[in-house]
């Protein structure tokens, strides 16, 4: 390193047959404003007549004599240079894009061009530069991909692979003495997404997550629907050895009990209201073997949805029993699993039953409502009433327990609220998200 009589300094670069002239006012306007500077400086090399490299390891390597020239030792001897006439130094024209390869295959830059993914990109670039070519250094610009210029020395190749998908636009730009001369045109390209960052793939992705829960559905809902048909089945099975066997074993029962009321003497007479005491009996167990039968094989649901099913319940009990029975409904009600609906028309069924049977009702109220996912089931009557603490009006039955598993198999809730004199409110709420 040396200065001359103008303050410049003179540098010998060892990475090649170079000597670099620039002012140390440069280096403060890099150090100021680095991103927004660079610095400017000129070369000497072999086209002005530098011969060998500057040899770095000489003690000294370069001197100043008394008329201020510069003395550097090179590797041919000694080079002298009269700081006072500095070589000429003509700035290039704007570089150009030569050409650009795609896996050895010459691309047309005329046209926009799309690479497929993956590919690695050669793109050549030049500036002609009759007096001095060995002195023009190039740098380049990625767009989409960096937003720093890579200087390339006197490179004139700027190579890229994987790049990621999307639009990218390559510069270039050239100088000899620090200020840069970029290209006018710049050349633009477009990568290709692979195939599984498409949207045909996406939506294909879609479909298929589509099929499939389609799919899992319908075997779900076959799944239940055989289920279902095997519960029918066996109930309907239940229910013809009832008819079959008990139902008519009580039937012959009556006749003959009643053929031999009607053949006793009137001296017998106690015997015969004995006998029509014992006839009324077995009639009463006829028609619940019938309601047993009807509960087994209800075909109410087949073809109905559940408001229209409650309603001929209602209907059918309350004409049999001479009781009034009201059903209303709120919202609108979806179709449900059958599940749902038979379990829910079943425990309808069982509270109805028992608020006439057991709490001598005459006005039975049936309400369906349908509010945010959620169907409410409640059944009120003006009936006696009874303790809930002792869980059943009547010991021998079942029926509390009946609904409230019924409830429960669905994943519902069941309440009941009673009290002597008071009538009796059974409620049944089934959440639609939670039974799905």
């Amino acid at each position: 390193v040396a200065d001359d009589a103008e303050g410049y300094v003179w540098l010998g670069i060892n990475s090649g047959t170079d000597i670099v002239r620039f002012s140390p006012k440069e280096l403060d306007r890099v150090a100021s404003n680095r991103s927004r500077h660079d610095l400017r400086y000129t070369i000497y090399d072999a086209s002005d007549g530098l011969q060998g490299a500057t040899h770095w390891g000489s003690r000294p390597a370069v001197v100043r004599d008394s008329v201020g020239q510069l003395w550097f030792v090179t590797g041919n001897g000694v080079a002298i240079i009269n700081p006072r006439r500095p070589p000429l130094v003509h700035r290039p024209p704007p570089p150009r894009v030569e050409r650009a390869t795609i896996g050895g295959r010459m691309l047309d830059l005329a046209t926009a061009l799309a690479l497929p993914y993956s590919s690695s990109v050669d793109i050549s670039y030049t500036s002609i530069s009759l007096s001095a070519a060995s002195k023009v250094r190039f740098r380049y610009l990625l767009e989409g991909f960096s937003n720093d210029w890579v200087e390339a020395g006197r490179g004139r190749l700027a190579s890229f692979t994987n790049l990621p998908a999307g639009r990218y636009r390559f510069r270039v730009a050239a100088t000899a003495d620090g200020i840069w001369t970029e290209s006018e045109t710049t050349w633009g390209f477009v990568v290709r997404p692979p195939f599984y960052e498409t949207a045909s793939f996406y939506a294909l992705l879609a479909g298929l997550v589509a099929l499939t829960i389609w799919s899992y559905l319908r075997i779900r809902l076959r799944a239940v629907r055989n289920q279902y048909a095997l519960i029918v089945a066996e109930r309907t099975r239940v229910s013809r050895e009832i008819h079959d066997t008990l139902l008519q074993s009580l039937g012959a029962v009556g006749m003959e009990l009643e053929i031999v009321a009607s053949q006793l003497q009137p001296s017998e007479a106690q015997a015969g209201e004995a006998l029509r005491r014992l006839r009324r009996t077995v009639g009463r167990c006829i028609r619940e073997a019938r309601e047993s039968i009807w509960e087994l094989r209800s075909s109410r649901l087949e073809t109905r949805d559940l408001p229209t099913a409650l309603r001929e319940l209602a209907d059918d009990i309350g004409t049999a029993r001479a009781v009034q029975v009201d059903v209303a409904t709120k919202g609108q009600l979806p179709r449900c699993a059958p599940e749902i609906e038979e379990s829910l028309l079943r425990i309808a069924q069982e509270a109805v039953g028992n608020a006439i049977r057991h709490g001598h009702a005459k006005h039975v109220k049936v309400s369906l409502e349908h509010e945010r996912e959620l169907i409410t089931l409640r059944v009120s009557d003006d009936g006696s009433g009874f303790d809930p603490q002792e869980h059943e009006p009547a010991g021998e039955h079942w029926g509390l327990t009946n609904m409230k598993e019924r409830a429960e198999r669905i994943g519902g809730r069941f309440t009941i609220a009673s009290r002597p004199g008071g009538g009796t409110v059974v409620e049944a709420v089934v959440s639609l998200a939670s039974a799905a």
